[in-house]
């Protein structure tokens, strides 16, 4: 497969991401662990660029704050 094709079929998304400004605080265990940059926000998640990223499988709880609204 050529790399254009699986780049795009990579980005396909089942709901549309739209670009974003906000924070996210990371929580693990009710505790705060970080922060990042929010980005982009669709209907089933958002992106957060992170100085530190988590590995893959670990549980968190984010506290966002994204055009001055916030929401656990």
């Amino acid at each position: 497969m050529n790399e254009s094709l699986n780049f795009q079929l990579l980005e396909h998304r089942r709901f549309s991401r739209y670009p974003c400004t906000g924070v996210a605080e990371i929580l693990q265990s009710g505790r705060h662990s970080g922060h990042g940059t929010v980005s982009k926000i669709s209907r089933s998640g958002c992106y957060i660029e992170t100085a530190q990223p988590l590995p893959l499988g670990t549980e968190v709880q984010l506290r966002l704050t994204i055009a001055d609204t916030g929401c656990t």
